[in-house]
């Protein structure tokens, strides 16, 4: 025990320094990929793996090993968790979660059929990703072998997936629509463990074992759809029979989380903005979930630029975007320009819905039925587009 305590005590893991513009150069060595930087995190796009995940050819397996740490990383590891443990700001449960166990290679013509996804725990995680997000330090000296090493190779590019020491957590978000063209946009409280404070996707968290819902094997896309939804239905209470359908965006590495793969998603909901308004936040997500707010978007979709996804939504919410958010919104902007993508139509056909919402609220008040005012529900929020808070 006391030997314990003195290593504790020697450890120290600050956050990772500044990359530089040449890291980011050497993180899309070809076409395949495609680099943009979010309020100074950076997100790597991977289109040759969106696009067989988008198509239902690349399947997901659930493996039966679970995650054990290496011993690269073990001691050093586990002193970072007892080291998160004894802080009091953060809450930590050690939950079931999946990582991503294979290779998926680095040229724009690679073929992948199956992605293993293999079982672990929170606690693993946090020693692994998120210990590789660290610069660690010993009596003052770096450990060797440690922080970007993990997953950044020597020739500055992202380690593949199946070959790093690394849990590598896969994490999924959706933007949720409702049926009168609002996006359920979730401000995080600042219990939450990723982008504390930020506004975050509709449902957003990592993949667990029983998004595979008691299958070995599904399409990668469905599982994608399975966990953003479900963190969805945690965090914004919305039920599984109130999910019309949804449809994959895209799939990318998020450089700030340890190149964290992440898989995003579209939803769109039976149920209006009114409806969803009235709901509180679930009891057991109230912790990590400040305030759900219904918002439109700003602007038209043919105006919308790829590359500025916070300036798709009010201020209010620019001002502390998390990534997730923002690399959702920018797939998304490409979808809506792009009438050859799958959710093409059906975007449109829903955003559009959010005029004649407009126009059904003036008819109310005219009427006088609109007597009662928006985000009278304590804990929700609902804003137009030229609102400035």
């Amino acid at each position: 025990m006391y030997k314990h305590r003195k290593e504790l005590a020697a450890a120290d893991f600050p956050d990772q320094t500044f990359w530089s513009s040449e890291d980011k150069r050497l993180l899309a060595p070809n076409s395949r990929f495609r680099v943009e930087e979010y309020s100074k995190e950076i997100f790597v796009y991977d289109l040759r793996i969106s696009q067989l995940i988008r198509t239902g050819d690349l399947k997901a397996t659930l493996s039966k090993q679970s995650y054990v740490l290496p011993p690269k990383i073990r001691n050093i590891g586990n002193l970072y968790v007892f080291k998160e443990l004894k802080k009091k700001n953060r809450v930590l449960y050690n939950d079931k979660m999946v990582g991503w166990n294979t290779d998926v290679g680095t040229t724009s013509d690679h073929t992948l059929v199956r992605v293993e996804m293999q079982r672990g725990r929170y606690f693993p995680h946090l020693a692994s990703d998120e210990f590789a997000e660290k610069e660690p330090t010993k009596n003052g000296e770096d450990v060797p072998g440690t922080g970007r090493q993990l997953f950044v190779s020597k020739n500055g590019q992202l380690r593949d997936l199946g070959k790093s020491w690394l849990f590598n957590g896969v994490g999924t978000s959706t933007l949720a629509f409702t049926s009168d063209g609002k996006l359920v946009v979730i401000k995080q409280s600042e219990a939450n463990a990723n982008n504390p404070g930020f506004s975050a996707p509709s449902g957003s968290g990592g993949l667990e074992p029983k998004d595979f819902r008691g299958q070995t094997e599904i399409p990668l896309r469905d599982l994608a759809a399975n966990g953003g939804n479900r963190e969805l239905g945690e965090e914004s209470n919305v039920q599984d029979e109130e999910v019309v359908d949804s449809y994959f965006l895209g799939f990318g590495r998020w450089l700030q989380k340890a190149g964290r793969p992440e898989l995003y998603t579209l939803t769109f909901l039976s149920i209006d903005s009114d409806t969803l308004d009235q709901r509180p936040i679930p009891r057991k997500d109230k912790r990590f979930v400040k305030d759900r707010v219904l918002a439109e978007l700003v602007g038209d979709p043919s105006s919308w630029d790829p590359s500025q996804p916070e300036a798709m939504l009010i201020p209010k919410l620019r001002q502390r975007m998390s990534l997730p958010l923002a690399a959702s919104l920018s797939l998304l902007a490409r979808v809506a320009q792009d009438p050859t993508t799958e959710a093409y139509e059906r975007f449109h056909a829903v955003y559009a819905q959010r005029s004649l919402a407009a126009k059904s609220d003036v008819s109310d008040v005219e009427t006088g039925m609109g007597w009662v005012t928006d985000g009278m529900v304590a804990g929700h929020t609902r804003v137009q587009p030229d609102e400035v808070i």
